[in-house]
């Protein structure tokens, strides 16, 4: 026994010292591979056997590592509140789905329909795959009424929409552009009477509008103190009483960091514009500069600044240079939950005849243009986001403007509005508060703002709404099934009757309630139906034009 013990070691221990030669023996095999040795001798012994020992595996457990949960609580931008009559359209525009594009990859969909008044809609959009060096877009619409609310034909309607937008990727930066013809079609159709001899396209009114803009955006990947945007937009402005205008907007915006609690903002803008209207030529340019120091401590954020304008409009005043405080805080009462701010500013807001007309498309000719002069600002209000859910913002503000426009009915004609100007100083008052859910699969927001005008010079504020409310909600049931509701409700709008005591009237409340439903037939096929003004309120957003009653759209729409 104790000899085969000794026996049965000897033969282990000449495995194990057979190891290294046995890896030296394959590392040899590998150099031999890579030279020109020709002679090789190999012997195999039957009777030999050779057992390796199993080797043990040494396992090291990986540390485990906690995924950081980011916070996905919403987020609120706070946007300043344009005292501005609201861009509504009431008739222009049929039903429609609000869609503008769709949200699959490929980026690619015609959608058209047929609906009431003799609507015909027709939309297409073709996107370019997502690429590294370059995405772009083409977009054409056409949406038209042969027939409106009043005489038929004599208040038709039309909108066709061609554009397309290009982005360019390149190591410094970003660069987009874009290029579009608008073309709408109205009629004068607020008269008394219709003449016996006159036809349809006696009242026609056509805006033709090609628009244009170009941008250089700093790569902002690798870190650098100085960071900066510039560009130009421009728009050429035709109307089918002869009236031209060409705007040119350049910009160029900039920031520099001071450290990670500060830094400082810079922007400047030139803006040309030029207007012809029978006989009538003015040059209206503006120049900006605002610079700012901005600063975040703790939970305290400011800007500091001042903006300075310079004014060479031929049509207002000799005085040219307007100096504005820019002064802006917030602070985070509770973090993420509730900020309040405060804002005091100034302005000089362009005010061009693109502006003018897509608010009130039925315009006098050579009306009046003017910049409006927002002396001061003073704006406070609050921001919150008590859940992940809900957000609510609400506030008020306080402005002194001069040179605020308004619309009344031209004494000879009726259907066609002429401009009014309050010189002096109109203090304009006003509340506002917005409410937010997202309850996936619904969601929703209320917007509601109230307003109070102090004309000086004028009786009233003609054509503005004392209180505005808006409801826009969305269920998706499933991803096959859309359905969308929105309301708008407009009241306190005051307008001077065309009589001999140029009497002053108030218009009825507005209410108009809106629904549409998307379906998905198939996978790239789906169906829409869309029904506006469900009350079917033959409303007047703007005097002695009725709007249409209730309406309808239905169509299809093919995603690839």
């Amino acid at each position: 026994m104790k000899f085969h013990r000794i026996l049965y070691k000897c033969l282990a221990l000449s495995v194990v010292a057979l190891l290294p030669f046995g890896a030296l023996a394959q590392q040899d095999k590998f150099v031999k591979e890579s030279t020109d040795l020709k002679d090789a001798e190999f012997r195999v012994e039957k009777e030999s056997v050779l057992e390796l020992p199993v080797a043990g595996r040494i396992y090291s457990k990986m540390d485990k590592i906690e995924q950081l949960k980011p916070d996905t609580r919403q987020t609120y931008e706070l946007q300043l509140v344009d005292y501005e009559l609201p861009l509504l359209e009431p008739q222009i525009h049929a039903a429609k789905m609000e869609r503008p594009y769709p949200e699959i990859l490929t980026g690619n969909y015609v959608k058209g329909g047929v609906g009431s008044y003799i609507t015909p809609y027709f939309e297409g959009v073709h996107s370019s795959l997502r690429s590294e060096k370059i995405n772009y877009s083409v977009h054409a619409k056409h949406l038209s009424s042969v027939w409106g609310p009043v005489d038929k034909e004599f208040s038709g309607t039309s909108h066709n929409l061609l554009e397309g937008n290009a982005k360019f990727f390149t190591p410094t930066g970003d660069v987009s552009t874009y290029l579009g013809y608008d073309r709408r079609m109205v009629h004068f159709y607020g008269y008394d009477t219709l003449a016996d001899n006159l036809e349809a396209k006696d009242l026609k009114q056509l805006y033709h509008t090609v628009k244009g803009g170009l941008e250089f955006v700093q790569n902002t990947q690798s870190y650098t103190p100085f960071q900066f945007r510039s560009g130009l937009d421009f728009h050429h402005l035709q109307d089918r009483l002869g009236a031209r205008e060409n705007n040119l907007q350049l910009h160029f915006r900039s920031k520099y960091e001071l450290n990670d609690e500060a830094f400082i903002k810079a922007d400047l803008e030139l803006l040309f514009s030029n207007r012809k209207d029978e006989g009538v030529n003015n040059t209206r340019n503006l120049f900006y500069l605002s610079p700012s120091y901005n600063m975040e401590v703790d939970k305290l954020k400011v800007q500091a600044g001042v903006r300075i304008v310079y004014n060479s409009d031929s049509t207002m005043d000799a005085k040219s240079l307007y100096f504005y405080p820019d002064i802006q805080a917030t602070y985070q009462v509770v973090e993420d939950v509730l900020e309040a701010y405060g804002k005091i500013t100034g302005n000089l807001h362009q005010r061009t005849l693109l502006d003018f007309a897509r608010e009130n498309p039925y315009l006098n000719s050579r009306v009046p243009l003017a910049h409006a002069n927002e002396k001061l600002r003073f704006e406070a209000g609050v921001n919150a986001s008590p859940t992940r859910k809900l957000g609510l913002r609400a506030g008020f503000s306080f402005n002194a403007v001069e040179n605020l426009h308004f619309y009344v009915n031209d004494t000879l004609n009726r259907a066609k509005f002429n401009i009014l100007y309050d010189e002096g100083n109109t203090n304009v008052l006003n509340f506002f508060a917005e409410l937010s859910a997202d309850f996936n699969p619904l969601k929703g927001v209320l917007k509601y703002q109230f307003y109070n005008y102090n004309t000086k010079d004028l009786a009233e504020a003609w054509h503005r709404p004392s209180s505005e409310f808006d409801l826009m909600m969305q269920y998706n049931h499933q991803d096959f099934l859309t359905i969308k509701a929105s309301a708008y409700a407009l009241s306190g709008i005051k307008a001077m009757e065309i009589n001999a005591e140029r009497s002053t009237t108030t218009l009825d409340p507005i209410f108009d309630l809106n629904l549409q439903g998307e379906y998905k037939v198939f996978e790239n096929l789906s169906a829409f139906l869309a029904i506006n003004n469900i009350f079917s309120q033959k409303y007047q957003r703007y005097l002695y034009y009725n709007s249409k009653g209730i309406h309808a759209l239905i169509g299809a729409m093919y995603t690839f």
